[in-house]
């Protein structure tokens, strides 16, 4: 990919959401959590562009049909294998966020400082209603689930193969576009780029999706729902 369509095509879904997060607070304040407004944000439009960009550029309508596709190229592995990668994939990625937590602090403290505390999505009790953090929670059960499905086809199942290298360079380079685009979050770019290598190398070398898919659904269900939950209902 040309570099200028390589920036268009990993960063829009990024930019898009992200200035309309900062619309929605010039506009409503703080009244509701920026989580909540990117979960919506990210559930009605950044979706559907992803589903268009992949329409656009593969020339097929609405964008199912190449999905379809990317799912049919997948080449199938033992169950077993699979279940074996994955796990490793998941610890893996549990204890990159977990022990690499002082490094997001120290990158919060001396570079992003600068970032406004009510930028940085998360769910803080007693900062809003009740009302208002359970249904923050309930909203992260769909999006736990959609959105990491989304980005792994959009990210790993349609650009990753259309990078040029044809090495370890193209899951890398992935990587480190697909942390970066996470423009609400930079303080946590150094630690996802470590957490997420190992399965979009594993999909790269592996030609499987389903690799990365299903870590990262259970990392942001785990993350997002499961240990949020005595925080907004205990």
């Amino acid at each position: 990919m040309e570099i200028l369509k390589k920036c268009y095509l990993y960063f829009l879904p990024g930019i898009i959401p992200t200035l309309l997060l900062l619309i929605a607070h010039r506009v409503y304040g703080e009244r509701w959590p920026s989580i909540t407004i990117l979960i919506i944000l990210d559930l009605l439009i950044t979706i559907p562009l992803m589903i268009y960009l992949i329409s656009v550029e593969s020339h097929k309508p609405f964008g199912f049909g190449a999905i379809k596709e990317i799912f049919d190229m997948q080449i199938r592995m033992d169950l077993w294998p699979t279940f074996g990668l994955i796990f490793l994939s998941l610890l893996w990625a549990i204890c990159s966020f977990i022990l690499l937590k002082p490094v997001n602090e120290l990158l919060q403290h001396h570079l992003f400082q600068w970032i406004p505390d009510w930028f940085s999505p998360g769910l803080y009790p007693g900062k809003h209603d009740t009302s208002v953090m359970k249904l923050s929670w309930l909203l992260m059960i769909p999006f736990s689930v959609l959105m990491p499905l989304m980005e792994e086809i959009y990210f790993r199942g349609f650009l990753l193969p259309r990078e040029h290298f044809d090495d370890w360079r193209a899951p890398l380079l992935n990587t480190i576009l697909f942390c970066a685009y996470h423009l609400w979050s930079p303080q946590l770019f150094v630690t996802r780029v470590i957490a997420i290598f190992p399965m979009n190398y594993l999909v790269w070398r592996y030609k499987n999706i389903y690799l990365s898919i299903i870590p990262h659904v259970l990392l942001n269900v785990i993350g997002d729902v499961v240990l949020t939950y005595p925080l907004i209902f205990g």
